[in-house]
């Protein structure tokens, strides 16, 4: 009788064992599809989890990652831990996709604690990671990234390659506005060398690439930004009448 009880909770509890990890997974499902629009949902999902500590294996990955990807995406750099993206970076490492995406947050991470050289490494890992991907977009924002690192060392001819790389992977994804934010990097490194001409050439390609897309509220914010770096290279060019109405349309 009592081996029939034992036998019995035994059953109970990996019924309920298993509701939990399938009501997780459905969490899982639900923060991949909010992350890139809904990012703030995203996040109060996870947060609402009881227990995140009592994950394991790959939910326990899964909330790792997508933790540090929400807390990214809403600006909470304060609330990073490597320790947190290191848990997916380690249970992912034979998994292409997630392998990169994992060395890409955890390289960002590492930015943000002023750690750039193991920053670089965990970019550069995550593009080995998935250089036999079709993760194009993904690509483009490690070496978007790396671009970033690079330009914040001076070291723009490297920088430069970087951004190029980045804009041809957001052309494969089919990515205009990641193509845009990469002409507005270009832009930058351009402006720092002093080579005006090839400023307004990336910029003016950027802001054509918004025109097509007219009306869109995320192609309408980069504009003040495009316009402000055209309309500081006019002033330092002397040409004050096009810097003035160029800088006075971007902030209006």
């Amino acid at each position: 009788m009592k081996k029939l009880l034992y036998l019995g909770l035994l059953s109970v509890c990996v019924l309920l064992g298993s509701c939990v990890e399938k009501n997780v997974s459905n969490v899982f499902d639900k923060v991949e599809r909010y992350m890139d629009v809904y990012p703030d949902s995203a996040l109060l999902l996870l947060e609402q989890i009881p227990h995140p500590e009592e994950l394991r294996g790959k939910q326990r990955a899964d909330y790792a990652l997508l933790l540090t990807q929400a807390r990214d995406k809403n600006y909470l750099d304060s609330l990073q831990s490597d320790s947190l993206i290191k848990i997916a970076v380690d249970y992912y490492k034979d998994d292409g996709v997630k392998a990169g995406k994992a060395l890409f947050y955890y390289g960002k991470v590492a930015a943000l604690q002023d750690n750039d050289t193991l920053a670089i490494q965990a970019y550069l890992s995550a593009l080995a990671k998935l250089e036999k991907t079709e993760e194009y977009k993904l690509q483009g924002f490690v070496h978007e990234y790396i671009g970033v690192l690079n330009t914040d060392r001076k070291l723009y001819k490297d920088a430069l390659d970087n951004y190029q790389s980045s804009a041809y992977c957001f052309q494969k994804a089919v990515d205009t506005l990641g193509v845009i934010y990469v002409y507005r990097d270009i832009a930058r490194i351009y402006y720092v060398e002093q080579k005006y001409d090839s400023v307004y050439n990336y910029i003016n390609r950027a802001l054509s690439l918004c025109e097509k897309k007219k009306g869109c509220i995320s192609f309408e914010r980069v504009i003040p930004s495009l316009l402000q770096v055209k309309g500081i290279a006019k002033r330092n060019e002397g040409d004050l009448g096009d810097a003035i109405a160029l800088l006075t349309t971007a902030v209006e």
